[in-house]
């Protein structure tokens, strides 16, 4: 929000002056958490002296004090530094860094600030821009760079913290004058694209089979980096089972408990799938996994939430979302557990639908999925 009104968005009003009231309280009142290593307690109080120092409300005290906790994390000490740089206070800041290591040891937070090396690292080059140090700041953009191109999953904190790293730099560091180039794909006319901007984005129309080629021609001053980015979904049926770090079994039971197959039922058939969800051990706890059900047009969901007795029965969940066509359900899981759910269908229409695959994964680590496939199922008369 701050960003945002920094380049002239307006904000509700009210809001920032709630919001200030209530993070200044907060950070006089701060104490170290017992579990500090895993909660991030000590970078949340520097963060948030941090947006109080970007939005003009310093709390020096509460800075001060934060300065001589013994057991400062190497993340929360640079947020920290960039807080007194930002209040014109470089020297405070300094002192904080200097000699210090940037070198952040491997994790990965599923939830709290949703930390990472790489989203560390990015606060820390934004923290060595404010306080100008270009010598450190070059080779930890560079770093930025490798990791934004890789063909790799990266988290929402971690693009964000990166781009946001290099536009500060880029605001203080001005080249070339925008992008002028000429596209030209197969079967079509050469296109100009041309801007002030320093990125601009060209949409194609999706190719249908083949292979094809796009010209791209820098007619501008400044180099210019290109990048073709693709996305698809497989075609119904073209579907393949796979998991990463967690496992899921997946069975559909008549209400008496026999097990069945989907592939063919008479409509006015009930019927339940169970799914249950496996932590294998391969990492830790698991937090904010996402089970997505999308059932076929010629079922209809029964939400038993809603009937008195429904002899179903589920595991613990945070939240389920029950839409007509689909299920969401969001939950956490321990190293070594299962969780189970159930859901009731009733075969309601007549004819040939396709059954889409079920997928469970980590709303904030894509390491962490499984699927099975998807098939063509169909629902007949009932003799």
């Amino acid at each position: 929000m701050l960003e945002a009104e920094a380049l002239g968005y307006s904000l509700p009003a009210g809001i920032m002056d709630g919001w200030k009231k209530y993070q200044r309280q907060r950070a006089l009142t701060w104490a170290p958490a017992t579990n500090n290593d895993y909660y991030n307690s000590d970078l949340m109080q520097a963060y948030r002296l941090y947006t109080l120092a970007l939005a003009k409300v310093p709390e020096l005290g509460a800075m001060n004090r934060l300065r001589e906790y013994p057991s400062l994390s190497t993340t929360a000490r640079y947020r920290l530094a960039a807080a007194y740089a930002i209040t014109g206070n470089p020297e405070a800041a300094k002192s904080l860094i200097q000699g210090r290591s940037i070198d952040i040891k491997d994790y990965r937070e599923m939830g709290y600030t949703y930390g990472s090396p790489i989203r560390d690292k990015a606060m820390i080059t934004e923290a060595l821009i404010l306080l100008k140090d270009n010598e450190k700041v070059m080779p930890l953009l560079r770093d930025l760079s490798n990791q934004l191109s890789k063909d790799y999953w990266m988290s929402t904190q971690e693009i964000s913290f990166s781009l946001l790293a290099f536009s500060k730099y880029a605001i203080n560091v001005k080249s070339g004058n925008g992008i002028n180039v000429s596209i030209k794909t197969d079967g079509s006319n050469s296109k100009r694209l041309q801007t002030s901007l320093t990125l601009a984005e060209n949409k194609f129309k999706p190719v249908q089979s083949g292979e094809g080629n796009i010209d791209i021609i820098n007619k501008g001053d400044g180099a210019v980096f290109a990048r073709l980015i693709t996305t698809g979904i497989p075609i119904a049926g073209n579907e393949e089972p796979k998991s990463s770090n967690l496992n899921m079994d997946v069975s559909f039971h008549l209400m008496n408990g026999t097990v069945i197959d989907p592939d063919k039922l008479e409509q006015g058939t009930d019927f339940y799938t169970e799914i249950s969800v496996i932590n294998p051990g391969s990492h830790s706890y698991y937090e904010q996994l996402s089970l997505s059900v999308i059932v076929p047009s010629g079922w209809e969901i029964r939400n038993t939430r809603m009937e008195e007795a429904s002899g179903v029965e589920n595991s613990s969940y945070e939240y389920q979302d029950i839409r007509d066509d689909r299920v969401y359900t969001y939950f956490s899981l321990q190293w070594g557990k299962t969780k189970t759910f159930r859901i009731v269908f009733n075969a309601a229409y007549v004819g040939k639908f396709y059954l889409p695959c079920f997928t469970c994964e980590a709303m904030y680590d894509n390491s962490i999925f499984s699927r099975n496939s998807g098939k063509w199922i169909e629902v007949v008369n009932a003799n």
